[in-house]
């Protein structure tokens, strides 16, 4: 997976639910800049793609692949406690996520 914007399937997402215009948002901010993080779970095969929304606020959105091979979104929202990127890295490892090389 590359740090560029593409199409990520956003139907069976429960962002939008639990997380409410936050999911919009980070969505929007990823596709337009990219993101700042993408970090993989070797363990789920999820990745992790972090933006920065503004000053102190990042956006995380958490895809996989699909059986048919496309990237879904499984959920995406802000951490409004961390508002340094080494807090979010740190919450990333504690998750099981790791950096791509």
């Amino acid at each position: 997976m590359i740090n560029t914007p593409f199409a990520v399937d956003v139907s069976t997402s429960h962002g939008h639910k639990k997380h409410r215009s936050s999911s919009l948002s980070i969505r929007q901010r990823i596709d337009q800049d990219g993101a700042l993080l993408v970090w993989a779970n070797p363990v789920n095969g999820r990745h992790a793609r972090v933006c920065r929304m503004e000053a102190g606020i990042f956006g995380i959105q958490i895809i996989q692949l699909s059986v048919t091979g496309n990237w879904q979104e499984v959920t995406c929202f802000t951490k409004s406690k961390m508002t340094r990127i080494e807090q979010i890295k740190q919450y990333l490892k504690n998750t099981g996520y790791a950096p791509i090389q």
